[in-house]
């Protein structure tokens, strides 16, 4: 009986390197995705959204990881002759506005409810770092994982 040496850990590797490398992928698609629906949602809010101005009324605290605690405004605004209220999805310490400021928002006209500061960060800070981070992990998983293969 002959035994190949060596044969059992170069097909590990293989197939090591093979799950690696659709992890990544997978992720970085996900990234991807997620990052183009949370900028159609922005680009639809700057296309056909409505502009209003809403008044920040509170804050909703959130309790990061390091420790710290940081602000997201809570805004009231009318559309549509009725009253809404959103909380911003961005929150920082110290809080980003004051209570009492008034600020310009997007409102979807068709769905009120859906909201966001008309600012850069409020609108596609997400988006981009999304974005940012597939590209990265794109090119890392398939250029290392190629260049390690030949």
């Amino acid at each position: 009986m002959t035994t190949t040496a060596g044969t059992g850990s170069s097909v590990g590797k293989w197939v090591s390197k093979g799950c690696l490398w659709i992890v990544l992928n997978a992720v970085w698609v996900g990234l991807m995705f997620v990052g183009a629906y949370y900028g159609r949602v922005s680009w639809d809010l700057v296309e056909h959204g409505q502009q209003t101005m809403g008044v920040v009324t509170g804050y909703e605290e959130h309790n990061s990881r390091e420790g710290g605690v940081t602000y997201a405004p809570i805004i009231d605004y009318t559309a549509a002759d009725q009253p809404h209220s959103f909380i911003s999805s961005n929150s920082s310490y110290p809080p980003a506005y004051e209570i009492g400021e008034e600020i310009p928002l997007l409102y979807n006209p068709q769905d009120p409810t859906l909201a966001r500061v008309n600012s850069w960060w409020e609108l596609w800070l997400l988006p981009a770092m999304l974005g940012g981070a597939a590209l990265i992990l794109a090119l890392s998983a398939n250029l290392l994982l190629l260049r390690r293969s030949s």
